[in-house]
């Protein structure tokens, strides 16, 4: 459903290629069956290339992708299986990304994205660095490749490590790219959130991440 979507998308931007890296990861529960490699046809529209991951981590994932693209492209998301950017946000987010490292958007935990997302002040063109620092979601925002090139996750602590540090690897990930690229404020398009799909744990994983940073 996350191709389905980043081909509707693609089809909605034709002004931009999409060069979309997936790094499958393997299924703990051993319940998952396997994904038929796409031969181009199913997801039209998409550069699709496919990586597969005989250790866990989403560090290591996200540094898997960033591997693999190289030069190929002028700008990076970090799309989780979750995770539901649009047309609009991309379409804003290049006309803006000469202005900083990266611009970033309000998140929202729903379905599909709407005029509003949570923790998205009405009408303001710029946050503070650290806040986007702190706030520590990569997945909000669009990157210029140039500006990450040789910057890459801790693949020791995250979702999928044995790390009691099981957050935190974003906003390293952020500080990063803000200490190479110093600027008081990020473009933020208040109008464009970015939707990421509700979840029936989400209360524990937010108590596991919390615990996560502290550590």
């Amino acid at each position: 459903s996350c191709l389905d979507h980043l081909a509707g998308v693609a089809a909605a931007l034709p002004e931009a290629i999409l060069s979309v890296v997936l790094v499958l990861q393997p299924d703990p529960t051993g319940k998952a069956g396997p994904m038929p490699d796409p031969d181009g046809s199913l997801w039209p529209g998409l550069d699709l290339t496919v990586v597969r991951r005989t250790v866990p981590g989403v560090s290591a994932a996200r540094n898997a992708g960033l591997d693999r693209l190289g030069d190929r492209c002028d700008a990076i998301q970090f799309v989780d299986v979750a995770v539901r950017p649009t047309a609009g946000f991309l379409r804003a987010a290049l006309a803006r990304l000469g202005e900083a490292p990266l611009v970033t958007a309000p998140v929202a935990f729903q379905e599909s994205p709407s005029a509003q997302g949570s923790g998205a002040p009405g009408g303001e063109a710029t946050w503070p660095a650290y806040r986007v620092v702190f706030r520590g979601f990569v997945w909000s925002s669009l990157f210029r490749a140039d500006a990450v090139a040789g910057i890459r996750f801790d693949e020791t602590i995250g979702p999928g490590t044995p790390s009691r540090h099981q957050a935190g690897e974003d906003s390293r990930f952020l500080h990063a790219v803000l200490a190479r690229h110093p600027l008081a404020g990020i473009p933020f398009l208040a109008e464009h959130p970015v939707a990421r799909l509700p979840r029936g744990d989400l209360r524990e994983k937010v108590a596991r991440y919390a615990f996560g940073q502290g550590y």
